[in-house]
């Protein structure tokens, strides 16, 4: 005698840019904080992406104003990584954007907080570089306890 077992099978189609978390809360079947990561030269995204995914981060890394932009448009993250320059120039207006958005970030720069001071990058948590990945999680951490913190209360699901 022979069995016929039916496996059913569910496949789920992913975005290039996932759902992420509002300022209401997490969007369902999100589990992880978004860490949105401006930052043009590739070694240094490569390792501040491996340092937030191993503090708990979804990471989505972009190197121009241009495209981080066009990524605000559609999407807001939960913290924002931002160095000064990218590839098309500095990032004075995305971070006037995260300012105006109440939008959590940290400015990672080698240059001196102190330059920036009458800037939109003194609205954010400075992490010099080069700086060590527990300071970096740290504080991207620290940047994600303010928001939770501040975020309404959710309603409660309707069933």
């Amino acid at each position: 005698m022979t069995e016929h077992i039916e496996i059913s099978l569910q496949i789920k189609t992913v975005d290039p840019y996932p759902v992420l978390a509002s300022v209401a809360g997490p969007v369902q079947g999100f589990r992880r904080p978004v860490a949105l990561l401006l930052e043009d030269e590739p070694l240094i995204a490569m390792d501040v992406e491996m340092t937030l995914e191993g503090a708990g981060f979804e990471v989505i890394n972009l190197m121009s104003c241009e495209a981080a932009h066009g990524w605000l448009d559609q999407y807001l993250p939960d913290v924002v990584i931002v160095d000064i320059e990218l590839r098309d120039g500095p990032c004075t207006d995305v971070v006037l954007r995260l300012v105006e958005g109440n939008i959590r970030f940290l400015v990672h720069s080698g240059d001196q907080p102190g330059k920036y001071a009458c800037t939109p990058f003194a609205h954010g948590a400075w992490v010099s570089k080069p700086a060590a990945a527990d300071d970096l999680a740290r504080a991207a951490r620290a940047a994600l306890e303010i928001l939770v913190a501040h975020r309404p209360p959710r309603l409660p699901e309707r069933r």
